[in-house]
């Protein structure tokens, strides 16, 4: 998901269905031998939905613009 709860261009999609998406999309992030970087994909979008679980139950807190297989996948949120 990118800014503005939008499909990013690389998301998956289909069958099985995706249970809820993440931000994933130009994530600041730390960095390997210091500082930070901007990067995109799961990496970035799989650690916001295990905090999410680590503090309970995950919610659904609407859609994704744009699903490409016109089911929309609901966005987890606390």
């Amino acid at each position: 998901m990118s800014q503005g709860d939008n499909w990013a261009s690389f998301s998956n999609f289909g069958n099985p269905p995706v249970d809820y998406c993440e931000p994933g999309v130009a994530i600041k992030s730390t960095w390997k031998g210091g500082g930070y970087n901007t990067i995109s994909g799961t990496s970035m979008a799989s650690p916001h939905a295990a905090g999410i679980l680590l503090l309970g139950n995950i919610a659904n807190g609407g859609n994704v613009n744009g699903d490409p297989d016109g089911n929309a996948d609901s966005i987890g949120v606390n």
